[in-house]
């Protein structure tokens, strides 16, 4: 949100009206309420307490005061909304005009406030002044459904990470739990009404550091697996479809031991029944599901952050005034009356993208469960709007994290601006993994290499604690048109091609040495390893990807010299073509005249003719006299397969070259 001069983030709403002598009372629901910048809607409640005679309509407008800017943090459209007397007293409709308005400036909450006012039919104004707290949302984890399944032990969690587009969250040490008392009469908790000791953590462990934004985690009870748990278990989503299943034993014959699994933490004496983040303890052994597992009675699903800090959290059967965030979002926190056998509870999105508005959640008995997978079309696309590509950097950056069999990372900086990405093939276990990204090289041919290649920058040094044997290893290096565009000048101006900053890109390849302290751009023939690659375009910028056996080294990106063929003034002929300065050159075609090359020239002079194969290769070449006229000449080509040539011909101080065909 921006720091300007007119701003709208608190939602006050105004009801300016003449009380009339009837006894409904009409107006906002609640003086105050709470949303999130990356919300997208907030809805926003009017109450009538009694039935009208007659219709009765009252309309929301923007008050024009508050801290948020319209447009820039918020827009807001008037609306109106008719009670009737046919309807159920008391009764609660919603306005929905508030759209929020993100941003990548991390600003200080802001407010928007809305006024009421009563257009026409009998009613007696309530509150009509209405201010919408608009909170400036760092990423964090948060309940996207749970649910109880059909019988037994049949629950799971989902979880998200939220959060502005193109960022991850750090969910290490975030805890996950049920209800432990904050959920019912908060400090005096009500003793065994869905309270159970323990709770899971995620374990501080690298892979949980950088976790885009609209990841989905499903934790389930692999005991009494829920038939709708199709998905493969995937705990560190090793088909990057940013999804983990993580499967949990639900009894301590099976788990509960200090030896640490490899995703989950837990602890399984406490908290009982405070509600105090100090009474949460560091965890030390593998997680039980039942450290987690939801009554049917009532309880909750909460999250948690690594300070213990409620973060996020849906109950049920617990009653809403219980609920941690009645107090900033009233009725409309998630609390939900209905008991949880065979029901299943899921963020739908319906009001926009807050999901700690009631209105934007619903329930159902027998259940509707999508586990690790979007609730439904809005859901679906909320988690797919912040699965955005990640910004490539512009400034030197470096990332370590282990990188064990068959695992990939995603190396970003700070700023989740991603630079490279490393893929293990194999069952060997590399380690830590460190990829330094060095911009600021000039670019440059390495003419030690046989294709001659201009390198870009920048380079990128991958260092492995350990190759082991046979290494194989998927390499992505991230780069901008920018840098793409810099390096086609470089080859244009030396070889008069017309590249540009996306024509390059299909001949762009990766080159690795795994000398010690040698660079691609400088490194001898046997030193350095050169790549085709796969191109794919990311966002507005580009990755290119190889595969390595040799393990790690230096990396760079490079364009080898354009082969003859790829070369201005190279054109297919196969009869004659025109002329190009005082050569020109074709091929016969006609059956009597298999095999032979006609050359025209306008002066006579020695001259030399070069045969290359559309790869570069010189697979033939002869001097010769030529005179001034048409000269035949009868190469030995008639043992060349089928297929596409460059012919040369070569006079002092003219060179011409072109395709030709033989069929």
């Amino acid at each position: 949100m921006k720091n300007l001069a007119v701003h709208f983030s608190a939602v006050l709403l105004l009801v300016i009206s003449t009380p009339t002598a009837h006894a409904q009372t009409v107006g906002f629901a609640s003086a105050t309420s709470t949303t999130n910048e990356w919300a997208s809607q907030h809805p926003v409640a009017i109450t009538m307490t009694t039935a009208p005679a007659t219709n009765t309509t009252v309309m929301v407008t923007y008050a024009g005061t508050g801290t948020a800017t319209g447009s820039l943090d918020f827009d807001f459209t008037t609306q109106s909304i008719t009670f009737t007397p046919a309807m159920f007293y008391p009764d609660t409709q919603y306005v929905g005009g508030l759209t929020l308005v993100s941003d990548a400036v991390t600003d200080p909450d802001e407010t928007v406030n809305l006024a009421l006012s009563i257009l026409s039919g009998p009613g007696t104004l309530g509150t009509v002044a209405h201010q919408v707290l608009i909170k400036e949302l760092d990423g964090r984890l948060m309940v996207n459904e749970i649910s109880q399944g059909a019988s037994g032990n049949q629950e799971y969690y989902e979880l998200v990470v939220w959060g502005p587009p193109a960022t991850t969250v750090d969910i290490r040490n975030w805890v996950v739990d049920d209800n432990n008392g904050l959920y019912n009469t908060g400090d005096s908790a009500i003793s065994g009404v869905g309270i159970a000791s323990g709770f899971a953590t995620f374990e501080n462990d690298c892979m949980w550091e950088k976790v885009p934004t609209g990841t989905i985690i499903t934790i389930y009870n692999s005991e009494d697996k829920n038939a709708s748990i199709v998905a493969v278990d995937d705990p560190k989503d090793s088909d990057e479809d940013y999804i983990h299943v993580l499967p949990l034993s639900i009894e301590f014959g099976t788990c509960g031991t200090p030896a640490a699994n490899p995703y989950l933490n837990g602890y399984a004496s406490s908290p009982d029944v405070p509600t105090a983040s100090t009474a949460y303890f560091t965890p030390n052994q593998d997680p039980c599901f039942s450290m987690i597992s939801l009554a049917n009675n009532g309880d909750a699903a909460q999250v948690r952050n690594a300070a213990f800090t409620e973060m996020s959290g849906v109950s049920y059967g617990l009653g809403v005034t219980n609920h941690p965030r009645y107090a900033s979002y009233g009725n409309d926190a998630l609390a939900f009356t209905e008991k949880a056998g065979n029901r299943s509870f899921w963020m739908a999105n319906t009001w926009g993208n807050d999901t700690y508005h009631k209105q934007n959640w619903l329930t159902s008995s027998p259940r509707t469960e999508t586990p690790a997978a979007g609730n439904n079309a809005a859901n679906s696309a909320w988690l797919s709007s912040m699965l955005q590509p990640f910004p490539v950097p512009s400034l030197n950056s470096t990332y370590t994290c282990h990188l064990n069999a068959l695992e990939y990372r995603r190396y970003l900086n700070p700023n989740d601006e991603i630079f490279a990405h490393l893929r293990n093939n194999t069952a060997n276990n590399h380690g830590s993994a460190t990829v330094q990204m060095t911009i600021g090289h000039t670019i440059v041919q390495n003419n030690n290499l046989a294709d001659a290649p201009f390198f870009a920058e920048p380079n990128w040094q991958v260092t492995l604690a350990s190759a082991g044997v046979s290494p194989s290893m998927q390499v992505r290096l991230y780069t901008t048109p920018a840098i793409l565009a810099a390096l086609a000048i470089s080859v244009n101006a030396a070889y008069g091609t017309v590249y540009t900053s996306s024509t390059i890109v299909p001949f762009v390849k990766i080159y690795q040495t795994t000398a010690s302290g040698v660079e691609p751009r400088y490194g001898l023939g046997p030193q350095v390893n050169g790549y085709a690659t796969t191109n794919v375009s990311y966002g507005s910028n580009y990755y290119f990807q190889a595969t390595t056996t040799l393990g790690g080294g230096t990396f760079a990106l490079g364009v080898p010299a354009p082969p003859l063929w790829a070369q201005p003034g190279v054109e297919l002929q196969t009869g004659p073509g025109q002329e190009v300065h005082s050569l020109r050159v074709w091929y016969a075609t006609d059956a009597d005249q298999i095999g032979k090359v006609f050359i025209q020239s306008q002066r006579e002079g020695r001259a030399q003719l070069k045969w290359y194969a559309l790869d570069g290769r010189n697979i033939h070449r002869q001097e010769l006299n030529l005179d001034s006229g048409v000269n035949v000449f009868v190469a030995n080509i008639e043992g060349f397969a089928a297929g596409i040539y460059v012919v040369e011909v070569a006079m002092e101080g003219e060179t011409v070259r072109q395709k030709v065909v033989i069929r």
